[in-house]
């Protein structure tokens, strides 16, 4: 884990966070860049940050050295003294951010990415993994609560909570493991997601961890899943799944409803 976690610093800290304004937008053949230095790897997230449609963005580019010209007067007009943020890696922008950093300043989000590792492992919850989103240029912390919920029936579903960390913002959210295939293979479904201040983060961390509402959420669904009825396609479906002779162990139901079905003048 302390290596995974290492690595994951080091990928943050090759990034950093950056203001800019319109005047410094500039087209070449290749697309837009950023102080003639920062190519601009997502260019419709720029284009709506800058509130500029994508109907109107294609068209631009249809022609970009003929048209940017145009459009970026009209924006400095409007928006002359606005300030936008971005993060850039080498000679890239990677990506927006919502608030606008007062100047050039390295990312760097180890005291948090240690205070959650820390009140992880302070929960008794389960260290799942962690990374970083080179799109998003996020942290992702994954951790898994050591308890089950009971469903009854000895259905019992696995649940935990995944931390998002980017500059100066942070996202907690609930998830549970659905079953996708017969494998064991599984997928994350989120239940919630809160933004939460950077302060105490550990302890905001923990409550929302410890919070009921992955249980209350989980029961009621698998519920109504249980007693929900399956139509006949559904149910026909899971017997053309089935080899002839398995049909009669694991789905002897499926005979008696076609012959039902017959017996009513339905084939």
């Amino acid at each position: 884990m302390t290596a995974q976690v290492t690595y994951v610093k080091n990928q943050v800290k090759a990034h950093t966070a950056l203001p800019f304004g319109v005047k410094d937008i500039s087209v070449d053949c290749q697309g837009l860049k950023i102080y003639d230095k920062y190519r601009v790897q997502d260019t419709k997230q720029l284009m709506n940050t800058l509130g500029i449609k994508d109907n109107l963005s294609n068209d631009i580019f249809v022609k970009p050295l003929e048209n940017w010209g145009v459009i970026k007067g009209a924006l400095e007009l409007i928006e002359r003294s606005k300030r936008f943020g971005g993060v850039v890696s080498e000679d890239k922008l990677v990506s927006m951010i919502s608030s606008t950093p007062a100047e050039a300043v390295g990312l760097d989000f180890d005291d948090r990415i240690d205070e959650i590792v820390n009140a992880i492992e302070d929960s008794g919850n389960e260290f799942h993994g962690i990374g970083f989103n080179p799109i998003t240029c996020k942290v992702e912390i994954q951790s898994k609560n050591n308890d089950d919920v009971d469903c009854g029936l000895g259905d019992l579903w696995k649940f935990g909570t995944n931390v998002n960390l980017g500059f100066n913002t942070q996202e907690f959210a609930q998830f549970y493991l659905r079953l996708v295939c017969t494998n064991g293979m599984t997928t994350q479904e989120n239940l919630q997601v809160r933004a939460m201040s950077s302060k105490n983060i550990g302890k905001q961390y923990e409550k929302f961890s410890s919070s009921k509402i992955t249980t209350e959420n989980i029961r009621p669904r698998v519920t109504r899943l249980r007693d929900a009825r399956a139509s006949f396609a559904e149910v026909r479906k899971i017997a053309g799944a089935l080899k002839a002779e398995d049909r009669k162990t694991f789905a002897p139901f499926y005979d008696d409803i076609v012959l039902d079905y017959f017996n009513k003048g339905y084939d």
